[in-house]
């Protein structure tokens, strides 16, 4: 995407090939902090101070997981300003909030718990999201989410077919009517 009134700042941020120093300067203009944010690969130190000093909390977000040196997570944590310290935490808590899927390690990292602990979780919401982006997780938990007393975390462990219903639990999940449109389709 594209920042619409500066596109040429928006596209220089994005750029492998450009310079750290001319990263630093595009993080003062909110195109070039656009593009930046955008931008794959880990951001090198300067750049990320850079962000942190002209971008505040909204640019805070992206400043997480393999973005930035551990150096730059201690600095973040250390943030005297708590809106960026939590950050990325509180835009995946907003978005578990409205069911709008996030990756498990994005979760891991927001709550600061692994996938078992999550998955049992006394949020529902939670448990839920984590129904629906952690496939590869163990039968012993998907048992658990598809005897879920929550309708909503029956209906997400049930859409995937991967890691599926297990025979024990069939005909229970067909008589469910939160999981089995899911269930009878495979």
């Amino acid at each position: 995407m594209v920042h619409l009134k500066q596109p040429l700042l928006s596209g220089l941020g994005r750029n492998p090939a450009a310079p750290a120093d001319v990263m630093v300067r595009l993080a003062a203009h909110a195109a070039g902090r656009h593009g930046l944010e955008s931008r794959k690969g880990q951001l090198p130190d300067a750049v990320v101070e850079a962000l942190l000093t002209n971008g505040g909390s909204d640019t805070a977000v992206s400043l997480h997981g393999r973005r930035i040196s551990p150096a730059m997570r201690r600095r973040i944590a250390a943030h005297p300003d708590p809106a960026i310290r939590s950050a990325f935490a509180d835009f995946v808590r907003h978005m578990v909030e409205r069911a709008v899927p996030m990756g498990i390690k994005d979760l891991v990292e927001a709550y600061d718990r692994p996938p078992l602990e999550l998955a049992a979780t006394s949020d529902p919401k939670l448990r839920a999201m984590v129904a629906v982006v952690w496939r590869d997780r163990p039968m012993a938990v998907q048992v658990a989410l598809l005897t879920d007393p929550d309708p909503d975390v029956r209906a997400a462990a049930s859409r995937s077919e991967h890691p599926g219903v297990p025979e024990m639990l069939y005909e229970r999940c067909l008589a469910d009517p939160a999981v089995q449109a899911h269930v009878g389709r495979y």
